[in-house]
């Protein structure tokens, strides 16, 4: 089902779909092009295989997503990104030497309270059974549930987060998380700790292999409340 925020057109191949998201345009974006957070508001994305150092033209990306019980891992690069004038778009293909391809546009337009962003893509099926059956079913798919569905999961992602006062003063809650190396982390939440963890780990501990279920493990275990005033 179609959120109702969101507007959706569609042809044989390629879609189009927008959606009005609170806040800035600025923390959208950012919000987009953060690939640690990607499987936070894509419901059919697993997790995030490999990160580039840097988001730039040229630089890829793998994530692994599940659909309908089959998993497969998805390869993507960054073909143009504007963050003045909030624009982005990649290329993505199935990590598995399939020739097939889809190209995806990300815009973002500020609004006076809010913003719009809009989402487009074009597949490009090489082989046959892509061509002739598979590229239909994945392009309703993905018009009709993933990428609404998705855009009105980044739109909760980016509600204000309130905060908790207390009557001597203000007080916001937070919590802290201690990395074996003697970092401690701070976030407004557990989700936040396991995103802030995971940039951590491969930022500073690339060759140790960590997985996302080892940090989200760490994280229920060792997170702790604190306070920041």
């Amino acid at each position: 089902m179609v959120p109702a925020e969101s507007t959706v057109s569609a042809t044989k191949r390629g879609g189009r779909v927008s959606h009005v998201l609170p806040g800035e345009g600025s923390a959208a974006f950012r919000a987009i092009t953060d690939l640690v957070r990607l499987p936070e508001w894509n419901a059919k994305m697993t997790r995030v295989v490999a990160l580039p150092e840097h988001l730039a033209v040229g630089a890829e990306w793998i994530v692994e997503f599940a659909v309908f019980g089959r998993r497969w891992k998805s390869r993507s690069r960054v073909e143009s990104i504007d963050a003045g004038a909030m624009r982005f778009a990649h290329q993505t293909r199935t990590d598995d030497g399939n020739p097939s391809f889809s190209d995806w546009r990300w815009e973002v337009e500020p609004l006076p309270h809010d913003c719009r962003v809009t989402v487009s893509w074009d597949l490009h099926p090489v082989t046959l059974w892509r061509r002739v059956l598979l590229s239909r079913i994945r392009n309703h798919q993905l018009a009709r549930a993933e990428v609404p569905a998705s855009l009105a999961a980044l739109s909760r992602t980016l509600q204000p987060t309130r905060k908790n006062t207390e009557q001597n003063g203000d007080v916001m809650s937070s919590r802290s998380l201690r990395c074996p190396c003697g970092i401690t982390l701070t976030g407004s939440d557990d989700e936040e700790l396991f995103r802030l963890g995971r940039q951590h780990a491969d930022e500073h501990h690339p060759d140790d292999n960590i997985t996302d279920d080892f940090i989200r493990d760490h994280v229920q275990k060792n997170a702790r409340d604190a306070q920041v005033a």
